[in-house]
């Protein structure tokens, strides 16, 4: 279940900014909004390997860290194949596509052995409240972006607490699970106590 946790915090970031991978990148400069589709690809990427969890740092700890090198080896040939086959068709777009292949590809072929030679496997049913959770807040933020059909980088700054906010409350409605309440005290204690050891001093 901490993969889910894992999952959690990244969702609703990782939603805000492919939706408004534009305005985000106008934070930067007006030149810079041609970037919009690389980092969109890029967080889809990094969903998936927050998605699948510590499984590389699982096989090397297990003994299995022959697999993981060759796992890495053939990921890392993907990657460079693919670069040398979009880059010069798509420039930075093939790059960010060689790059987030070879980390999916990674990742997946990583949880695929971890399954099979420690018979761990993260997903269960209560992943379908994370998956209707990311639905609705996907939902939500493409509402907010066609009212705001130009949106700015302020608007973006708006629709990433408007995601958490629709997240949370989203899995909240869903209902929360024994481990996921016992989580969720713990970190409120620690905010709490980390907020109370500030204002004392």
């Amino acid at each position: 279940w901490l993969t889910t946790w894992a999952l959690v915090f990244p969702i609703p970031l990782a939603a805000a900014i492919i939706i408004f991978a534009g305005p985000v990148m106008t934070a930067f400069g007006g030149d810079f909004r041609s970037g919009a589709a690389v980092l969109a690809v890029c967080a889809i990427a990094q969903i998936v390997n927050c998605g699948a969890g510590s499984v590389g740092f699982l096989l090397l700890m297990s003994g299995n860290h022959l697999s993981l090198m060759k796992i890495q080896a053939v990921n890392a040939i993907l990657m460079v194949a693919l670069n040398v086959l979009l880059v010069p068709r798509l420039g930075i777009l093939g790059a960010a596509l060689g790059l987030s292949t070879s980390i999916v590809g990674t990742n997946v072929w990583c949880l695929a052995e971890v399954r099979k030679r420690l018979h761990l496997f993260p997903y269960n049913r209560s992943y379908a409240k994370v998956v209707l959770s990311a639905i609705v807040t996907t939902l939500a933020l493409v509402l907010q972006r066609n009212f705001l059909p130009h949106a700015t980088w302020r608007a973006a700054g708006f629709a990433l607490p408007l995601a958490y906010m629709v997240f949370l409350g989203a899995m909240f409605v869903v209902g929360f699970d024994a481990e996921d309440r016992m989580l969720a005290r713990l970190a409120w204690s620690k905010i709490w106590g980390a907020n109370n050891g500030v204002s004392n001093e």
